[in-house]
């Protein structure tokens, strides 16, 4: 009787670890078939290049990010995201890429002094390659040196009317008008129908005041 139960013990133990093995093959197995875009770009892929890894915007906020394909037959698209700003996706498609390819980013307006770009491919087959990121720095209407040390350049932008500078107050029109070129300098418009007389005042205001 003893033997019998150490003999079914054994051989039940026996089954349980070949359960064991089938359950962990199986597993091993799904995980493998379940690869897709989770796994790393064959060997073989087509890769891309970022030589610089810092940009910055020009005056008008346009950003020029240089990349170098070793070949495109193998890509579906060049996927861009944002990080560190405002939520950002775009997809290049490989019809519109080349081997040289110049990505053009233009700085919205929220967008911080810097935030990043993060470029990566995803393939035919469904793989991606991993991230490449540029830092950007965001010099949109920025006051940039002339090249002389003298002279600034400044983008102007948001203007917004404050005040009338020359003429006669319109009625309705809301803005201050310190001026008062209407009573002080016999100049009640802004147009170029001026007479000799109001052109010489007019010359002499704008001397006094903002020509140096």
């Amino acid at each position: 009787m003893v033997k019998l139960l150490k003999g079914a013990m054994a051989h039940g133990i026996i089954r349980w670890y070949n359960i064991i093995f089938v359950i962990i093959f199986l597993a091993s197995s799904c995980k493998k078939e379940r690869g897709g875009g989770g796994q790393p770009p064959s060997k073989n892929h087509s890769t891309f290049n970022i030589s610089n890894t810092k940009a910055s915007s020009d005056n008008d906020g346009r950003v020029e990010i240089d990349i170098t394909f070793s070949g495109l037959s193998d890509i579906e698209y060049l996927q861009v995201r944002k990080s560190g700003a405002g939520i950002f996706s775009e997809q290049i498609s490989r019809n519109q890429l080349a081997t040289s390819y110049r990505y053009i980013y233009n700085i919205q307006n929220d967008d911080p002094k810097t935030f990043d770009l993060a470029f990566n491919v995803r393939y035919i087959d469904k793989t991606e390659s991993k991230s490449q990121v540029v830092q950007v720095t965001n010099k949109k209407g920025e006051v940039i040196n002339g090249g002389d040390s003298t002279r600034e350049r400044l983008l102007v932008k948001n203007v917004t009317r404050i005040a009338r500078v020359t003429g006669r107050s319109i009625s309705g029109e809301g803005l201050i008008n310190p001026n008062s070129t209407d009573q002080v300098w016999d100049v009640g418009g802004t147009d170029l129908g001026l007479s000799g007389k109001q052109t010489w005042r007019l010359r002499n205001f704008l001397r006094r005041y903002f020509w140096q």
